[in-house]
């Protein structure tokens, strides 16, 4: 297992890592999810970033949530559960101290909004530390507890597990989707045929949305 978890260390990680998916989140997903938070009556909008590696990706996510659609939704918070296995690079998400290279996909005024500049790097603000929550935790193993609005799962489980390990995981993750809740896989990954509750939302983007009704998880 040693051996997998060196292939699995991501190395590309920058904000907004393809950025049509975000995008797409910012106008499109998360306004869903939201508007269905609050008519189920929730006080939190949940999500979890797994394989988040230095952070960039749950950082993405509150930085959208912060610029572009919380003034939309009072009342309703952002809650990013953003897990791990490596402890460095979790270390490293923590800091929230990125350099230019990282942020080159972020529009300037959004930057200036979400990091302070200090020296030559970029700090996350604290408005959008208070989101997030990391916590160090192998997917192969156990996942973090509750129900989500919106998983990404990008270039880890669908892209270094085998067909078997595949499925499972893909059950495990549809069984912590909220029905009607989004997933998001890597544009360069496909979902395991064949598992049932969860059909496109936005097919060329890979992003899914798990269908209504109990989902099982798949075996341990």
């Amino acid at each position: 297992m040693g051996t997998l978890d060196d292939f699995c260390h991501i190395s590309i990680s920058r904000f907004l890592r393809e950025r049509a998916v975000f995008d797409r989140l910012g106008t499109e997903i998360l306004p869903g999810l939201a508007a269905a938070a609050r008519t189920r009556g929730a006080s939190q909008l949940q999500c979890w970033s797994a394989g988040c590696a230095s952070g960039e990706e749950p950082y993405s996510l509150a930085m959208i949530w912060e610029v572009m659609l919380a003034r939309r939704y009072p009342g309703l918070a952002l809650r990013v559960v953003a897990t791990d296995v490596d402890g460095e690079l979790l270390a490293r998400a923590r800091a929230g101290r990125y350099r230019r290279s990282s942020l080159r996909e972020v529009p300037d005024e959004w930057r200036d909004a979400a990091f302070t500049r200090c020296g030559e790097l970029y700090v996350v603000r604290p408005a959008l530390r208070t989101a997030l929550e990391f916590h160090q935790q192998d997917m192969r193993e156990g996942l973090p507890g509750g129900l989500f609005d919106l998983i990404l799962c990008r270039y880890v489980a669908f892209t270094y597990f085998d067909a078997v390990l595949q499925r499972r995981t893909l059950g495990r993750l549809l069984a912590q989707l909220q029905p009607g809740g989004a997933l998001v896989i890597g544009l360069k990954e496909q979902l395991p045929a064949g598992v049932p509750g969860v059909e496109p939302w936005v097919p060329d983007l890979r992003i899914f949305r798990r269908t209504g009704g109990t989902c099982e998880p798949g075996p341990q």
